[in-house]
């Protein structure tokens, strides 16, 4: 557990909701993110998971309920304090990006936090490594493919200690290969004791690496626990979401329905 982090639910939504145009985006979604954890955020498209995470970070304002951060709302924090406690991976990528190298890209938050020089190139060596950047350290952050955006864009967040990380679909557009680095980072990360919020499609991933999901249908809170006994959910309520159980899951459903003949 991360010696800096005291608080066991650092994150806490209360019947948030948000509306625009006249529509309800979400409707007064209540859970808790908690340390240590890996939180995965599943639900169809337009369900209104983005949105969600807009909200959960700051970024956008409940028209009712609220967001708390160690039991203080977001309106309470000032927003220097709260950017150097929540990061964000956005869905496109260049939002995020504030220098004009690979490079520097990683290494602004390192620099932030005093690291030496020499602390700040090993820490960005490792992760150009890590985040198959290598030979690109001195390219334009919006020269990259879409792939390499967002490779470095979580790489960007992994350079320092922000206790909540919020990521709207940090695998989209990787090969199989990256993603799985990009999801055994942010695994890690939570095994740091920091608190991790992905939003994801891939129920391969949510089985694999997620500790809890979430399910956001139209803007509710339909499930709240464990991926397993998610699967065991009725198939209609499954597919009415768009989750596709884990290879695994339908296996093991399939062998139950024999053994039931």
């Amino acid at each position: 557990m991360n010696a800096g982090l005291g608080d066991p639910v650092p994150l806490r939504a209360e019947k948030v909701s948000f509306s625009r145009g006249g529509r309800v985006i979400v409707q007064e979604a209540s859970f808790s993110v908690r340390a240590g954890e890996l939180l995965a955020v599943a639900g169809r498209n337009g369900a209104g998971k983005s949105t969600l995470m807009a909200l959960l970070s700051g970024l956008l304002m409940p028209s009712s309920g609220s967001v708390s951060l160690h039991g203080k709302p977001l309106t309470a924090w000032k927003e220097a304090e709260l950017r150097r406690k929540i990061g964000c991976i956005f869905q496109h990528p260049e939002h995020q990006f504030v220098t004009d190298t690979v490079y520097d890209e990683l290494a602004y938050s390192l620099r932030l936090q005093h690291f030496s020089e020499t602390e700040v190139d090993n820490r960005v060596r490792s992760l150009l490594a890590q985040f198959r950047l290598e030979g690109r350290e001195r390219y334009s952050p919006f020269s990259l493919s879409q792939g390499q955006k967002r490779r470095l864009s979580v790489a960007a967040m992994m350079s320092d200690e922000r206790q909540i990380l919020l990521c709207d679909e940090p695998t989209y557009g990787q090969d199989a290969y990256a993603a799985k680095e990009l999801m055994s980072g942010l695994r890690a990360r939570a095994d740091m004791g920091l608190a991790v919020v992905v939003i994801t499609h891939d129920m391969e991933f949510v089985q694999e690496y997620a500790d809890r999901v979430v399910v956001i249908n139209n803007g509710s809170v339909d499930y709240d626990g464990p991926p397993g006994s998610l699967w065991s959910s009725p198939e209609q309520f499954l597919k009415e979401r768009g989750l596709i159980p884990p290879i695994a899951a339908q296996m093991l459903q399939a062998l139950e329905g024999e053994r039931a003949c």
